[in-house]
């Protein structure tokens, strides 16, 4: 069965008969191209990327907002975590004292990550383009692309002298 649900091709498999064992669903979400190819039905080759979801957890986040579902994988403590351990790294261990990153900063970096997993372009200053045909108005209303490229090039998650050996 398709469902095409705000602009996204979900593909799901007819629901398998009742049974107590039963609590997964098997959920493959397309990208939006997807739905512009053909799809030979009786192609037995095809291979879609399975994710198995709780049975009624996606029900439960509908008609939640972006950055609510957002802070779904990302919440406070993982902000709170990350910020601290990025500048850590790029402070102490590359000597860059003028380095600095706030959680708002880190917030902004994480969506703008996942926005460009989503909407792919061939370079990463891509991003901040000015041309008609590559522009992604959100990248540079959110973040410069120099202090996007210096969170990508200190992020870290974990203190490096706390590591084990």
């Amino acid at each position: 069965m398709w469902v095409l649900c705000h602009h996204h091709l979900f593909l799901t498999p007819p629901p398998p008969p009742p049974s107590s064992s039963s609590c997964y669903s098997d959920i493959v979400i397309l990208p939006p191209s997807t739905g512009d190819q053909p799809v030979d039905s009786d192609d037995e080759n095809l291979s879609f990327d399975l994710h198995s979801v709780p049975a009624g957890d996606c029900e439960a986040h509908l008609g939640k907002g972006m950055f609510a579902i957002y802070k779904l994988f990302f919440p406070d403590e993982i902000i709170s975590h990350l910020t601290p351990q990025t500048n850590l790294y790029a402070q102490r261990d590359n000597n860059d004292k003028d380095f600095s990153n706030d959680e708002e900063d880190m917030t902004k970096f994480l969506g703008l990550v996942l926005i460009s997993g989503y909407h792919s372009l061939p370079f990463e200053n891509d991003y901040w383009s000015t041309s008609g045909d590559l522009a992604i108005p959100v990248f540079p209303n959110t973040m410069s692309r120099e202090k996007f490229k210096s969170i990508k090039k200190y992020f870290h998650v974990a203190d490096n002298n706390n590591l084990e050996k």
